[in-house]
């Protein structure tokens, strides 16, 4: 049964389109590409206002997320423990 129909359905299909890409790029990046007539970018030291960038001034925010991660777990063992003896003393104590 080689008839016309078998071999069109054997026949490759051509391929999808490419998806639609979008690029997003910094304003420092647009003005580099034009001063050097559309090559790649050059890249440019931009100072960024509130970052420490390892300087000792972050340790204190470390230090206050891990106190206060310490503190929620604390608080939430103690609601665990009242919710736990609440629970037994309902079900299990005659």
């Amino acid at each position: 049964m080689d008839g016309p129909l078998d071999q069109s359905v054997s026949a490759a299909s051509p391929p999808p389109p490419p998806p639609e890409v979008k690029v997003r790029t910094m304003r420092s990046d647009l003005e580099s590409m034009a001063k050097s007539g559309g090559g790649l970018p050059r890249f440019q030291s931009v100072k960024v206002v509130g970052l420490a960038g390892g300087k000792t001034g972050g340790s204190s925010v470390a230090t206050k997320n891990r106190l206060m991660i310490t503190l929620i777990t604390i608080v939430a063992l103690i609601a665990l423990c009242v919710v736990g003896y609440f629970a037994y003393t309902l079900f299990f104590a005659h």
